[in-house]
């Protein structure tokens, strides 16, 4: 009987190991080849999150966007559109070339809606890509 319960206590930690590792390098959500739930223009997507965020958050908060906007400021892994929407990039993303974009251009971008900061008043958007 005591021979029983030794193997449950030695197997029970080892499956255990064994499921936090699997869960632990589980791959991450892309977004790449979801289709657009919503496309509206950065100034649309500002003016709902700004006069409603609690009901643009019901509407848009996880789905995935596409936002057509200018330029407004580019850094290494980051695109402002209309100063109130910021596209953050997956550090990864080896095909994001800064270069070919200028201030003023005007850019679809497709990403994962993340939600309003309303101290900053900016949406935000993550995991984007350029259209």
């Amino acid at each position: 009987m005591l021979s029983k319960y030794k193997y449950l206590i030695i197997s029970l930690p080892i499956i255990s190991l064994i499921l936090i590792f699997a869960l632990y390098n589980k791959p991450h959500k892309t977004y790449d080849d979801e289709i657009s739930a919503y496309s509206l223009s950065a100034e649309n997507l500002f003016v709902e999150y700004n006069n409603n965020y609690k009901e643009s958050n019901n509407k848009y908060l996880g789905s995935v966007l596409s936002i057509s906007g200018v330029v407004t400021k580019c850094t290494s892994n980051l695109i402002i559109l209309n100063n109130r929407i910021v596209c953050s990039f997956n550090e990864k993303d080896s095909s994001l070339s800064f270069n070919d974009i200028a201030l003023g251009d005007n850019l679809i971008i497709k990403g994962h809606c993340i939600g309003y900061d309303d101290l900053l008043e900016e949406v935000r958007i993550d995991h984007c890509i350029i259209m």
